[in-house]
C-alpha cells in the first residue's frame, strides 16, 4: 500500500474511445502498489480498480 503525501489530480482515458476524466487525490488516500518501475513512476489502483502511473514523488510507499 501507498499513502498519498499531498492532494493532486490525475486526467486519465479508459480507452481511445471513452472521454478524458478527472479523478482527484487527497492526502492520506490510500493506493495499492501493483507495480514500482525503474523510473519515477510506480503503477498504483484505486479503490474502484482503476489503476494509474503516478509519480514516485506523490507517493509514500
Amino acid at each position: 500500500m501507498a499513502t498519498v503525501k499531498e492532494g493532486f489530480t490525475f486526467k486519465y482515458q479508459a480507452n481511445k474511445n471513452s472521454s478524458i476524466e478527472e479523478t482527484t487525490f487527497s492526502t492520506g488516500d490510500e493506493l495499492e502498489v501493483v507495480q514500482e518501475w525503474s523510473n519515477d513512476l510506480c503503477l498504483v489502483r484505486d479503490a474502484d480498480g482503476v489503476v494509474y502511473n503516478v509519480p514516485k514523488k506523490n507517493l509514500d510507499l
